[in-house]
């Protein structure tokens, strides 16, 4: 393709991973699925333990390198400082809630009933399409886990690794026909208190999920 010619949209499946904002469709995503292993441990539907399915959720967050030496990006140190939270909204299987993702075990933990949409889009500028979503991912990073090897090059290194967990989002996001963006713009303390985050952990990215009209 040469220089400066422009990709009509619908010919570029990376271009439609990406998310217009403004014209996201309220369409229940098939994400996830319950597992006998969680089960088996002593969860259930009911109690809030959930397996997601190797797709988006499975692949953003690499699961600890002392569980699974196969990480499914780079981590600084092999440390794994990032963790995951799903805010579910119209996800089949699964109840509308807030969700904390266990790499070690592949589960989600529900932490919230109810859907909590409304309020993370009020603590990000009111963006619309934290609303629109049938679910929106939200990655924290626990900047002490690196630190305790890196020092103050923990913060630089956790902000790559952020990187890598947003891409993988969107790799596996084209790939389910979904589209999702990066939101940057938020109250970090809004979020901490929206999701319930724990003390040691910062919000560093929103990306919510759904099909384009």
């Amino acid at each position: 393709q040469r220089r400066g010619a422009s990709t009509p949209r619908g010919l570029d499946p990376v271009q439609d991973a990406f998310l217009n904002p403004r014209g996201m469709a309220s369409e229940p995503l098939r994400l996830l699925r319950y597992s006998a292993y969680a089960c088996a441990r002593g969860g259930s539907a009911e109690a809030g333990i959930v397996q997601p399915e190797g797709s988006v959720i499975g692949l953003a967050v690499a699961r600890r390198a002392e569980v699974d030496s196969q990480a499914f990006y780079p981590s600084a140190g092999a440390l794994y400082p990032l963790e995951l939270y799903i805010v579910a909204g119209q996800v089949h299987g699964l109840d509308p809630g807030v969700y904390r993702y266990h790499p070690q075990e592949h589960t989600l933990e529900r932490v919230i009933h109810g859907n909590r949409q409304k309020e993370l889009s009020a603590v990000a500028l009111k963006q619309q399409s934290i609303q629109d979503g049938a679910a929106v991912l939200v990655v924290a990073g626990v900047y002490s886990r690196t630190a305790r090897k890196y020092g103050k090059r923990a913060e630089r290194y956790v902000h790559i690794e952020t990187g890598h967990a947003a891409q993988n989002i969107f790799l596996q996001a084209m790939s389910l026909g979904l589209s999702t963006v990066v939101i940057g713009a938020f109250d970090d303390s809004g979020v901490k208190r929206v999701l319930r985050m724990q003390r040691n952990e910062s919000p560093l990215l929103i990306m919510p999920l759904g099909r384009t009209w």
